[in-house]
């Protein structure tokens, strides 16, 4: 995980949630939750990937 585990990278989000890389990808290129870019590189905000997951599962 990266800067302390708050914010994730998209390999960090794939071995998260166990699935494809280019499921991650289409995950953090969505528009369902804000992501950061710095550069190329996209940062997660770990807190809000788990809020998304959890209204999914309503």
């Amino acid at each position: 995980m990266y800067a302390g585990g708050e914010y994730l990278r998209v390999k960090d989000v794939q071995a998260y949630l166990s699935i494809s890389r280019s499921s991650a990808y289409y995950i953090c290129n969505g528009v369902r939750f804000p992501v950061r870019r710095v550069g190329k590189l996209v940062l997660i905000k770990k807190s809000e990937l788990d809020e998304y997951l959890d209204k999914c599962k309503e």
